[in-house]
């Protein structure tokens, strides 16, 4: 279980930080475009 508890906060934290990664990249593309 002492091994089980780290692993089930890293599944809680990567998603949040997958799905702000995508969103940051998302706007870095949006503006890009925006300014070409």
């Amino acid at each position: 279980m002492a091994i089980a508890r780290p692993n089930a906060k890293i599944a809680v934290l990567v998603p949040p930080i997958i799905n702000a990664s995508a969103t940051i990249m998302a706007t870095v593309t949006y503006q890009g475009d925006a300014d070409s």
